[in-house]
């Protein structure tokens, strides 16, 4: 854990006390709350990551197993 000193408004500052008392929780506890928030939003699975390439593939009408091509598939390795 890194410690660190924030400059912040007024009104953010009464915000976090608020909030702070209302949880019993200190107001790092609640600034770090707060940033793992974001960071969920913001670490959502990318549409662009190849392994949404292979959704679905489990339904094969071919007759191959794409489970077991898993790695041919998303990283292009021959077996």
């Amino acid at each position: 854990m890194k410690r660190t000193n924030l400059v912040i408004e007024d009104a953010q500052y009464e915000y976090l006390k608020l909030r702070s008392e209302q949880a019993g929780q200190s107001m790092s506890a609640i600034v770090r709350e707060l940033i793992d928030a974001m960071l969920r939003q913001h670490l959502k699975p990318s549409p662009l990551d190849p392994i949404h390439s292979i959704i679905g593939l489990g339904r094969s009408k071919k007759g191959r197993n794409p489970g077991r091509r898993h790695d041919e598939i998303l990283y292009r390795k021959e077996k």
